[in-house]
């Protein structure tokens, strides 16, 4: 039987643009918070999108949107800026998720999106 720590990656330095990131392994809480993130932004656009409707038929899809699973494609940008985010703030607590979201490009996608599997867990490199 393995201990934990040897079940979790380690923090690992990418560089991203002109900068070296220390990028932490995700926990259960990050994929939790993924989760809520995305139902939260789900819900704004929703009442965006609704705005001058009758609020019962609101409130009804609001409810609706509360209840269901969010339905998280892991490998989507949003998740994938998300996840980076969550894995950069405990070396930079100050770094916003629109910061984060401006250091990922086209060009790295590909990188990144297999650093996000690496620090979850998914791939020991």
């Amino acid at each position: 039987m393995q201990d934990l720590p040897d079940l979790l990656p380690d923090v690992i330095e990418y560089q991203l643009g002109a900068q070296v990131y220390k990028f932490a392994p995700l926990t259960m809480g990050d994929l939790a918070a993924l989760g809520s993130h995305i139902r939260q932004q789900r819900i704004k656009d929703f009442r965006a999108a609704c705005d001058g409707l009758d609020p019962v038929i609101v409130a009804a899809g609001l409810e609706s949107i509360i209840k269901a699973d969010p339905d998280i494609n892991m490998t989507s940008p949003e998740a994938v800026t998300f996840l980076v985010w969550r894995s950069l703030l405990r070396s930079q607590p100050d770094l916003t998720l629109e910061a984060v979201g401006q250091l990922l490009s086209m060009a790295n996608v590909g990188e990144v999106t297999a650093l996000v599997n690496q620090i979850g867990g998914a791939s020991k490199n």
